[in-house]
């Protein structure tokens, strides 16, 4: 196993990528790019020029980068079917353009099923901000643990049940395992936060901000979200 609480074991993953022959390599690249493709041709085959845009900067990627975006997209794509809605807005072309670069080299299982709630999320709604991916790429799993903590803890109700839906889609990307949250954020993990916006400090308390609250929301999974 290459999984920690903290994520991917890289070295694991690179000793297993080591020992993978060649062809089987080649097999690997090959499904993810057909599975991206798969994914994406309901947006693509409606976006016209613009559709090819998003295959050019796929095309562009680097063969353990198209893994590791196909990755995304194939979640996010099961994650939409799961919502059993129908999908009335299209997504916006420069978020998913902007996803695929952005979230190409992501190693970290927790952040990686926040890619996945954020494009399920445009591809549903088409409500994603661009400012969501730029703090999403900033952030770890310890900063993903800590925001989540910080808003299970606020007196607002709606602000704890959005908590609660987000840390159900952090569980989702350790298997369901419970997970440890310190009790008191380090001085780094709190600063980082609030420097992205996300948390505020209110009478001695950390607490979210407004973008903190909608950026939580973007990236739970759509399902628990739609269902509610």
């Amino acid at each position: 196993m290459f999984m920690t609480e903290e994520g991917l074991d890289i070295d694991g993953v690179g000793k297993l990528a080591k020992a993978i022959p060649q062809k089987a390599w080649v097999q690997i690249v090959d499904t993810a790019c057909t599975t991206f493709k798969d994914c994406i041709s309901p947006i693509t085959s409606t976006a016209s020029g613009l559709g090819r845009l998003i295959d050019a900067k796929f095309e562009r990627l680097v063969e353990s980068e198209k893994i590791i975006v196909s990755q995304h997209f194939k979640k996010a794509n099961e994650k939409v079917k799961n919502t059993k809605k129908t999908v009335e807005n299209k997504p916006k072309i420069n978020i998913l353009i902007n996803v695929i670069e952005c979230s190409s080299y992501e190693t970290d299982e927790i952040i990686k099923e926040l890619w996945a709630n954020l494009i399920a999320q445009e591809i549903i709604g088409g409500s994603v901000h661009p400012d969501f991916i730029n703090i999403l790429k900033r952030m770890d799993a310890k900063d993903a643990k800590r925001l989540a903590k910080i808003a299970e803890e606020s007196s607002d109700k709606s602000i704890k049940e959005q908590a609660t839906l987000f840390i159900k889609s952090i569980k989702l990307a350790v298997a369901g395992i419970e997970f440890s949250i310190p009790d008191e954020p380090t001085d780094f993990t709190a600063e980082h936060l609030s420097n992205l916006n996300l948390i505020q400090k209110t009478s001695g308390k950390w607490v979210l901000t407004n973008t903190g609250r909608a950026f939580i929301e973007a990236a739970s999974d759509p399902e628990v979200i739609i269902g509610k």
